[in-house]
C-alpha cells in the first residue's frame, strides 16, 4: 500500500500549472473561411492549432489522412500540399466549382466554391524581425515580423523561412493591413507543430503570404533577425 500512497501523495503536490500544460496538444483546423470563393488552383488550407484536452501525436496534425473532399455527390481523397509546418493545403480537383472538406466522421468541416481566376498575392516586404526571449522559470520567445507596408488584402498567413526559402513557422494575420505580425510563439505552456524551428538573432530569413486558397507568394528579400530583448531571468 505504501508505494500507491506515495504516488499519490506526488500527484497531489504537483504544481497546477505543470498539470494544466499537460493538457494541451494539438488540432487541425480549417483556416480557409466557410463559403470562401477560392482561386480554382487553391483549396482549403488547413493548420495545426492549439486545444486544450488535444492530443501530441507524431507526424503532423494538419494533414489529416481520413478527411475527404466531398465535390457533388462525389467522395474523393484530396491532393495534400505541405506549406510550412502544421500548415497544410487541401488541394481540389481542377473541374470542381465548389467542395466541401469532410473529417473522419463525416462532418463537414469547410466549404468552399470556385470563383475566377486571380493573381497571387506580392512578394512580402520586410521591414525588421525581432526576437523577445526570456529564459527563467517560465521561459518564453516571440518573434515578430514588421512589413514595410501592409499586408495585401487577401492574405490569411504570413510563413517565416530561412534564406533558401525552406519553412520554419507561420502566423495568422487577424485584420486587414496588419504591420507586425507574430510568427512564431513559444511559451512554457505553448504547443507548436512538429518541425516547427526558432529563428535565431543573426539569422537570415525570408518570408512568404498564403491567400485563403493556399496559394504562396513569392519570397521577400532575406533580412537579418534582430534581438528585441534577451532576458536570463523571468521572476
Amino acid at each position: 500500500m505504501r508505494p500507491i500512497l506515495a504516488a499519490v501523495l506526488i500527484c497531489a503536490l504537483a504544481p497546477a500549472a505543470e498539470a494544466k500544460c499537460a493538457r494541451w496538444g494539438l488540432k487541425a483546423d480549417v483556416l480557409t473561411p466557410t463559403g470562401a470563393a477560392i482561386a480554382a488552383d487553391g483549396g482549403i488550407l488547413v493548420g495545426a492549432v492549439e486545444a486544450s484536452d488535444a492530443a501530441l501525436d507524431s507526424g503532423d496534425t494538419a494533414s489529416q489522412p481520413g478527411w475527404r473532399l466531398r465535390i457533388g455527390s462525389a467522395v474523393a481523397t484530396p491532393t495534400q500540399v505541405p506549406l510550412a509546418p502544421g500548415l497544410v493545403l487541401y488541394r481540389l480537383p481542377a473541374n470542381a466549382t465548389e467542395g466541401r472538406l469532410i473529417d473522419d466522421h463525416r462532418a463537414t468541416v469547410g466549404t468552399v466554391t470556385v470563383g475566377p481566376k486571380t493573381a497571387t498575392l506580392g512578394a512580402p516586404k520586410l521591414k525588421r524581425i525581432g526576437r523577445d526571449a526570456r529564459g527563467g522559470r517560465r521561459p518564453s520567445s516571440r518573434i515578430t515580423v514588421e512589413l514595410a507596408a501592409p499586408a495585401p488584402i487577401g492574405a490569411v498567413i504570413l510563413v517565416l523561412a530561412d534564406a533558401k526559402g525552406k519553412p520554419r513557422s507561420w502566423g495568422k494575420l487577424t485584420a486587414t493591413g496588419e504591420i507586425k505580425i507574430l510568427a512564431f510563439d513559444q511559451g512554457r505552456c505553448r504547443v507548436l507543430p512538429n518541425g516547427t524551428v526558432e529563428s535565431k538573432p543573426g539569422e537570415r530569413v525570408t518570408a512568404f503570404f498564403v491567400d485563403a486558397s493556399g496559394r504562396k507568394s513569392p519570397l521577400s528579400a532575406a533580412v537579418a533577425v534582430t534581438s528585441d530583448r534577451v532576458d536570463d531571468v523571468d521572476e
